[in-house]
Parts: C-alpha cells; sequence; structure tokens
C-alpha cells in the first residue's frame, strides 16, 4: 500500500510517507472511478474552525492534502466531479466544504448505510471503528482522533487520517453486497442525496 502527502511543511519526513505534488496527486485520484474520502479539522464549527487536510484513497494508496499548504480550491475539480466519494458520516466533512463553496454531487455515507442495515435500531456499533471491524476484521486506533482540535497536523495524525481512507471502499463493497440483498439501494440512494441536503 503506497501512502502519500502533498504538503511544503519539510518538517513531515516520516518512513512510509511519500511527498508528491499537487499534479501527481491529482493525476491519480481523477483515475478512479471511486475515492475513500475525509477530512480533519481543527473543530467541529466549520465557521469557525480551519480545515486542517483532506484525504482520499482507495485499498492500494492513499494521499493526504495539508491544506496549510494545498488551497482546498484546488480539489474542487475533484471533488465535485462524478467520481464517488465514500466516507463515515459524511454530513459533517461537508459541512466544510459548503463553506468554501465546494460541492459534490456523488457520495456515499457508510454511516447511513449502517444506519439502513440496521433499520435504524441499533444505536451504537455504527463508527468507522466498528464496521471496519464488522465488515473487514480490521482494528483501527482511533485514540488520536480527540487530539488533533489542540494538536494539529501531526505526524501520528497524519498516519491516523490516511488509515482511515484505506478501508472505506471495501466497506461500501460489503455493505453493498447486503443492501442488495435486501432490496435497499433506492432507500440508500435516497439517504446519501438527502445527506447533502442536511448538511446543508
Amino acid at each position: 500500500i503506497m501512502k502519500y502527502i502533498v504538503s511544503n511543511n519539510r518538517l513531515f519526513t516520516m518512513k512510509g510517507i511519500t511527498p508528491i505534488s499537487l499534479e501527481e496527486a491529482l493525476d491519480m485520484l481523477f483515475k478512479e472511478p471511486a475515492l475513500g474520502f475525509d477530512t480533519e479539522t481543527g473543530g467541529l464549527n466549520c465557521f469557525q474552525s480551519k480545515l486542517l487536510c483532506s484525504q482520499f484513497g482507495t485499498d492500494k494508496f492513499q494521499i493526504l492534502f495539508d491544506h496549510s499548504f494545498v488551497n482546498i480550491q484546488s480539489l474542487k475539480p475533484l471533488l465535485e466531479s462524478n467520481i464517488l466519494l465514500v466516507g463515515q458520516n459524511l454530513k459533517f466533512d461537508l459541512r466544510f466544504l459548503y463553506y468554501h463553496g465546494i460541492v459534490p454531487k456523488n457520495i456515499y455515507d457508510s454511516y447511513l448505510a449502517e444506519i439502513l442495515l440496521t433499520n435504524g435500531l441499533q444505536y451504537d456499533h455504527r463508527t468507522l471503528k466498528d464496521i471496519a471491524f464488522k465488515y473487514l476484521g480490521v482494528t483501527l486506533d482511533k485514540s488520536v482522533r480527540g487530539t488533533i482540535i489542540y494538536k494539529g497536523l501531526t505526524e501520528e495524525v497524519i498516519h491516523y487520517a490516511l488509515a482511515d481512507v484505506e478501508h472505506m471502499l471495501p466497506i461500501m463493497e460489503a455493505q453493498m453486497r447486503l443492501i442488495k440483498e435486501f432490496n435497499l439501494e433506492r432507500a440508500l440512494s435516497l439517504e446519501n442525496s438527502f445527506c447533502r441536503v442536511l448538511a446543508y
């Protein structure tokens, strides 16, 4: 699995993560029909908190964009393209994108899919950590998450952020097998469409 970062911060010389240019990164990403997508922010309020980074990837490679260096507008053509963006609880990430005038149109929310598959009756075990273990047998370390607001973008946070998008496509594929088995495609399509409205 290849991991990349787009940043001008020379302190980020991390083992296992390769620096690449914005152009190289976009060239790789535009070739994919679907991408895992996530953001890390300096807080919960899109009007007051900074967008620290965004990350995209498949189970083969992941790329993180450091937004102290890469203007989010550089990713607008990618985010607004027909590429399917697959994420967990995308209502949160979409609010930050809307604040910057970016409106994705093709999303898949694994959180909403899980609610649908459990008929809304399961009020826990819907986190990314839970469903990664449920569908893939993968244990994600989420201990870093609570430190991001005051630590910012650190080497530890970068590794954490890239790990999140690594599993999004395999989770979607596993969920979709059940979605199709229970004839829930139309319901999920409506949920994903409404997620965009709800975030706004």
